[in-house]
């Protein structure tokens, strides 16, 4: 597991990215958000223009997550920029690949507008008709993108430099090996790309058959999570939010709407009552205002080091109002997927419990379609704000409160237990403590520790006598980083660094405990006359 966590440190970017654009489209939406104009109107053109631009800029950045993530792994991993130039190169290289070779009679939703990239057919002479984009891909292009191009530069390092093609630099080798590789796992994956969506729509078709089965409904949030993690939501929401396997509904005037999301938009513009739909969005309500700010507070308060919680402490305040007002899904499972797996696949299996729940109580709470999806913030508390007060919500609103306290402190527990007993090896306690005396002997004995602290990944220690530091330990520990801070030593262990530490700590008492107990010898100072 020491590589799989390491992965931590190359995605702490992108998911700081992640972040910052989910906290301007939340900014941008404030203002213009149908649900907040009732009670904050705003008027000027100026300030109106300035949040669609901030709500766009956000859009745009969680678009280039993917692409941040190629950047960042390729230039953690080496100190030369070239890997991180040729890594962008193919990267669109995909891409465009992907839009002359995909076929084009796909779901819209599983075309991409990333970047710009369309060409028109006809001006362009293929045979098809009408204008083609790239594939939506996530981060999967990511993934086979990074791992083409390690292989290509590490290759191009090792070539013969003599021959026909000696004229070829190393650098403009990796280039040309890394496009032509990517070529062909683009065509690749466009050819084999209808086929995993042929797999979706068969689980999709169990699924919508009986939307109002709780098993059905667990299995769609399974499903909806693993693909949002990997950056594909787009292929399990538009068919099931906007499309025909989130029901159907026909107004009075004869105008047709399909999607959970669509359907419970046009009842509430047209005041009708809205029993049956929602069952897509209200789990939703319950993870960003109260299941995700109770797994934040349980990160702050397993930081141990004060410095470290004045440091951090606005931070897990400002994420936590971002999950109530905006929602931060994506990027927090994205964290746990690498951080903390096994609290992953619970976070899964809790959500997905969350659809089954309210479908046996037949409770639902929607959200207003704005638009786009990219920029949809579904479950928040702003698009709870017009049913608050209003009598026929009033037992769902108590339900979903009710439920979602209990969340709170469930996520609060159940993150803070793995963390101090589950992250290590509870079922072989004697494992734990071989772990707990290596670490001792690798850092000169617990008579050389001054000050012990951790937080979710890592040991910060001070010792008395930093030259008794033993790397070759530390590396049979599956430390994967070690670096000097002014607080000591930082150490990265992974999520059982919290449980090391708590060990360090019994250690440091009973050998003080042993300290105190031992008789003090006193010299007879006095003078004989």
């Amino acid at each position: 597991m020491k590589r799989w966590y390491s992965l931590l440190e190359i995605v702490q970017f992108p998911l700081k990215m992640f972040f910052i654009a989910i906290v301007l489209m939340s900014m941008g939406d404030f203002f213009i958000n149908p649900n907040i104009t009732p009670y904050i109107y705003v008027q000027n053109e100026m300030i109106l223009t300035f949040c669609q631009f901030l709500k766009y800029l956000g859009s745009f950045l969680i678009s280039s997550v993917p692409m941040l993530v190629v950047i960042k792994m390729l230039s953690k991993r080496y100190e030369d920029s070239v890997p991180a130039y040729v890594g962008v190169v193919t990267y669109l290289l995909f891409h465009i690949v992907t839009m002359f070779v995909a076929s084009t009679d796909l779901p819209s939703y599983c075309y991409s507008t990333m970047l710009g990239m369309q060409i028109d057919s006809k001006a362009s002479m293929l045979s098809s008709v009408g204008m083609r984009y790239p594939l939506v891909t996530g981060f999967l292009s990511s993934i086979i993108v990074v791992i083409i191009t390690r292989y290509c530069y590490h290759n191009s390092r090792r070539r013969f430099t003599y021959g026909i093609l000696s004229f070829i630099d190393n650098d403009s080798w990796s280039l040309l090996s890394s496009m032509v590789l990517t070529t062909v796992a683009a065509v690749l994956f466009s050819l084999g790309w209808p086929y995993f969506l042929g797999g979706l729509e068969n689980i999709f078709s169990f699924i919508a058959a009986d939307i109002y089965n709780p098993a059905n409904l667990f299995a769609y949030g399974v499903t909806e999570r693993i693909l949002s993690v990997f950056g594909l939501q787009d292929l399990i929401h538009n068919p099931f939010w906007l499309g025909n396997l989130g029901g159907s509904w026909m107004d009075a005037f004869g105008k047709s709407y399909t999607g959970d999301v669509s359907i419970w938009t046009a009842l509430i513009a047209q005041n009708l009552d809205t029993f049956g739909y929602g069952r897509f969005i209200t789990p939703y309500y319950v993870m960003n205002i109260f299941a995700v700010p109770g797994m934040l507070l349980s990160f702050y308060c397993l930081l141990t080091d004060k410095m470290e919680r004045r440091r951090y402490g606005l931070f897990y305040l400002l994420a936590a109002l971002t999950s109530i007002f905006a929602g931060t899904l994506i990027p927090l499972e994205i964290f746990l997927l690498i951080a903390a797996p096994a609290l992953f696949f619970l976070h899964i299996l809790g959500m997905s419990a969350l659809y089954a729940f309210f479908s046996t109580l037949s409770i639902g709470i929607g959200y207003t379609y704005t638009g786009s999806l990219t920029m949809a913030m579904p479950g928040t508390l702003i698009s709870l704000l017009p049913y608050l007060g209003v009598p026929e919500y009033s037992e769902a609103i108590m339900t979903i409160v009710s439920i979602g306290f209990t969340y709170f402190f469930f996520y609060f527990a159940v993150t803070r237990l793995y963390y101090k007993l589950l992250s290590g090896d509870f079922l072989n306690p004697k494992h734990n403590k071989e772990r707990l005396d290596t670490f001792l002997e690798a850092v000169g004995g617990v008579a050389n520790i001054k000050i012990i602290n951790s937080s979710l990944n890592k040991i910060s220690i001070y010792l008395y006598d930093p030259t008794l530091l033993d790397y070759e330990l530390l590396n049979d520990l599956d430390v994967y980083r070690v670096a000097e801070t002014r607080a000591g030593l930082s150490m990265e262990f992974g999520p059982s660094s919290t449980i090391l530490k708590d060990g360090v700590r019994r250690e440091m008492k009973r050998y003080q405990k042993e300290l105190a107990a031992k008789p003090v010898v006193q010299k007879d100072q006095s003078i004989q006359q």
